[in-house]
C-alpha cells in the first residue's frame, strides 16, 4: 500500500475527490497533523511519499 502525505499546497480538491472514491486511502494532509519537527520525523519513519 503507498503512503500518502499531501502539504498545504496540494490542491485540496484532489485530496477531497481521492478520499471520496478510495475512503481507505492511507492519505495524511499537512494541516492536519502540523509540520512540526516532530511530526515530521513520525512522517519520515512511516515512509510516507
Amino acid at each position: 500500500m503507498v503512503r500518502l502525505l499531501s502539504d498545504q499546497n496540494f490542491n485540496g480538491d484532489i485530496v477531497r475527490g481521492l478520499l471520496l472514491r478510495r475512503p481507505n486511502l492511507d492519505l495524511v494532509r499537512a494541516q492536519d497533523v502540523g509540520l512540526d519537527v516532530a511530526n515530521l520525523q513520525r512522517i519520515e519513519m512511516e515512509v510516507r511519499l
